[in-house]
Formats: structure tokens, C-alpha cells, sequence
């Protein structure tokens, strides 16, 4: 029988939704702003050898977003940046792949979909914390305090997991990729401004070196400062926490409603009775505990 919880299987298959178009409409344009700088920029004003930097200083991110939509290139990525991570023991897999498989089963009888659990790969890092999230297309990491922390009971588990399935299956790794990329990018376009700067020090005509810091700076503090630390942050934050509320409506979805609810409890006990880190980071990018509970009780 088909939950009542109204999901739309195609939204969930949806790669990108609007913010994400306009972020990625701002990446280029912001891309074409950056080189159109250099163009305008005499050879002359480039101290020797810094001119290719320049140019890289561009090319280079640009490249990278290009490769932050590859799920391979991510999950390179973080076998390289996630520490303190390996597979799963064999006890390990026998007590969590059981677990998997009902979850696996439960999003195919409801979505009418042929998910297989050999086409995911699991791992563990090592972190006493309770955390588990997905990355790429097909990766799905458990921290030791999932497994061996008895904060969770198994149906508790499978509910968290249903979670980070959502994830994978809208790809929204994809888009957190593209994101950071484009936060590299201004970090790059700040660099340039920077250099800028330096040759405007070192040119002849004192008026051309007057005007150039000052433009510089401009578009330091508008492409960094504004639109890097600023409006990517919290355009960021958004869509997470948007994020959040539709994985975890998927979880409901597929009748995990009431282990979730027991699970965002638990958490806030915890919220309340400690100051760990992963709880901080929580905040950063996830919805209030409470606020989740609330959303899940209106389903």
C-alpha cells in the first residue's frame, strides 16, 4: 500500500531547480566579469612572470566547476579530504547491509524504482560523533558513533539512511560541488585584484596607477567579500536547510516518520545537555531540530 505522504518522484529525480540555475547563471557571468578584467589589463602593468598566474588564476577554477559536476571527481575528492576513513569489516557489513536492503526496498516499492545496494558504496570514518552523509552519486559514509554509539536502534537507522538515499538519488552533492567551486572562484578573483594592485604600484604612468588599486579594490570587495563570504554563504545555507526538510520528508515518505521524530528527540537531548562540535556544524547548514520535528508532525 502506497504511503499517503505526497512525494513527487520526478522532483526527487530532478537534478537542478531554480536556485540552482541562477547560481551556476552566476558562476559564468561573474567567470566572463573576472577575464574581461585581464583583457582590459595592459601586459605592461603584470610585473614579469605574474601575468600567467593571472590567467591560471581564472582557468583553473573554471575547470575545476566544470569538474565539480562529475561525481567522480568528488568522490576523488573526498577519499583525499575526508580523514580517518575505511571500509566496512565484515561484521560491520553483516549487521548494517540487512539494514540497507530494507531501506533499498522500501524507496523501490514506493518510487518504483530498481536501486540495488551493489551499485551504492558504504564506508566508515572514524569519529566518535553520530553523523552518516552521502557524497556523489553512489557513496554513502557512517561514522563509528553511528555504529557502535547506541544512540539509534536499527529502524532509527534505517530511517537516517533513507535520508542520505534522497540525497544521492536528487543529487545534491552535485550542486554543493558547483557551490564550493564557485566560492574558489572568488577566492581567485581576489587574488587577481591583488596583483592588480601590485602592478598598479610598479607602472610609469602615475595616473594609470592611482586608478588601478582603486578599481582593484572595487571588485575585491564586491566579488570576495559581498558575493563570496556573503550572499554564497547564505544562499547556501538556504538551499541545505531547503535540503534537509525534503530528505527528511522522503525518509516519512516511505513510513520512517515516527523513528525520525524519535531520532531529532535524542538529538535534543543532546543539544541540550552538551556543546559538541558536530551539533555547531549542524546549525550551519541544517534546520533546527525542533523545526524538523514540527515539519514532520505537518506531513
Amino acid at each position: 500500500m502506497k504511503n499517503k505522504i505526497n512525494i513527487n518522484t520526478q522532483k526527487i529525480k530532478t537534478k537542478f531547480e531554480g536556485v540552482d540555475i541562477a547560481l551556476i547563471i552566476i558562476n559564468i557571468i561573474l567567470n566572463i566579469i573576472a577575464l574581461f578584467i585581464i583583457l582590459l589589463m595592459p601586459l605592461s602593468y603584470v610585473p614579469n612572470g605574474e601575468y600567467l598566474i593571472v590567467i591560471l588564476s581564472i582557468f583553473i577554477p573554471i575547470v575545476l566547476t566544470l569538474l565539480g559536476f562529475s561525481t567522480k571527481f568528488q568522490e576523488l575528492v573526498g577519499s583525499i579530504t575526508i580523514p580517518n576513513q575505511r571500509g566496512l569489516y565484515r561484521e560491520e557489513r553483516e549487521f548494517l547491509f540487512p539494514i540497507i536492503k530494507n531501506v533499498i526496498t522500501r524507496i523501490n516499492n514506493e518510487y518504483d524504482l530498481d536501486l540495488n545496494i551493489n551499485d551504492y558504496v558504504f564506508k566508515v570514518f572514524i569519529d566518535q560523533s553520530f553523523n552518516a552523509f552521502a557524497l556523489g552519486n553512489r557513496n554513502i559514509y557512517v561514522s563509528e558513533g553511528f555504529l557502535y554509539g547506541n544512540l539509534v536502534n536499527e529502524k532509527e537507522m534505517e530511517a537516517i539512511l533513507a535520508h542520505e538515499f534522497a540525497h544521492l538519488i536528487k543529487k545534491d552533492t552535485v550542486f554543493l560541488s558547483a557551490v564550493v567551486s564557485c566560492n574558489f572562484i572568488m577566492r581567485c578573483v581576489g587574488y587577481l585584484c591583488t596583483l592588480i594592485i601590485g602592478a598598479g604600484t610598479r607602472v610609469k604612468n602615475k595616473k594609470d596607477a592611482s586608478i588601478l588599486p582603486i578599481l582593484a579594490l572595487i571588485f575585491y570587495i564586491i566579488f570576495v567579500k559581498l558575493l563570496s563570504d556573503g550572499l554564497f554563504r547564505l544562499i547556501l545555507m538556504f538551499k541545505s536547510r531547503k535540503e534537509e526538510y525534503r530528505c527528511d520528508a522522503f525518509s516519512a515518505s516511505l513510513g520512517y516518520t515516527e523513528e525520525l521524530k524519535g531520532f531529532f528527540k535524542k538529538l535534543e537531548r543532546m543539544e541540550i545537555g552538551s556543546n559538541i562540535n558536530f551539533i555547531k556544524i549542524l546549525y550551519s547548514t541544517h534546520p533546527k531540530t525542533v523545526d524538523r520535528i514540527l515539519a514532520l508532525e505537518s506531513l
